[in-house]
């Protein structure tokens, strides 16, 4: 439902509001580990022990904890037990996850259709970009308050890959699209809120 307030018989505009079905978006994973985040608005609570529970294969989940700069919160398997401690899985966030095999993450939920202001911390951010596709690193480091450095994994070869603000001059290394089901490492120099556009 969508309520506004409305003046009698004046024409006026009013903001705008979506209509939209549930959808499904299939997410690839590789054998090893693969940095992941809600690419749909979540219908229902999206927490570790269900993702982990739906994806065939998966071993671990955990997320980065900025106010410690060190991962933290972690469910794995245990056999057919899950253990850890739960945390719920939020657009705007990263999470990595581990796979014993290759497999798919058949996310559920509604497409974004505004973007996810995104709090940033000084140091290190582990955040997805579900919101607007076709964003290159190079082309949103500029526009981060503080922005230094922006740092994919490479699932196919399980190592990082960046692209660096060099001060006072060009930013450096290969360009890469941000993803709407990746997570990315946002390293910043200073606490802003970035909205993505």
């Amino acid at each position: 439902s969508y309520t506004t307030n409305v003046i009698e018989d004046q024409p006026q505009i009013i903001d705008q509001f979506f209509v939209s079905q549930p959808t499904n978006q299939s997410v690839s994973l590789v054998t090893g580990l693969n940095l992941i985040t809600p690419p749909l608005e979540n219908t229902v609570e999206l927490t570790a022990r269900g993702i982990l529970s739906t994806i065939g294969n998966s071993k671990e989940i955990f997320s980065w904890q900025t106010d410690t700069q060190i991962w933290g919160g972690s469910v794995f398997k245990e056999g057919q037990t899950l253990l850890g401690s739960e945390f719920e899985l939020t657009g705007g966030r990263g999470y990595m996850i581990n796979m014993s095999q290759s497999g798919t993450w058949q996310a559920t939920g509604y497409v974004r259709q505004q973007s996810i202001p995104i709090r940033l911390v000084d140091g290190l951010n582990l955040v997805g970009v579900p919101y607007p596709d076709g964003m290159s690193a190079k082309s949103v480091l500029p526009t981060i308050s503080g922005g230094q450095v922006i740092t994919r994994w490479l699932e196919s070869l399980q190592i990082w890959d960046s692209v660096v603000s060099v001060p006072n001059g060009p930013i450096i290394g290969q360009d890469f699209d941000l993803v709407v089901s990746m997570g990315y490492f946002f390293q910043v120099s200073q606490d802003s809120t970035w909205v993505p556009t």
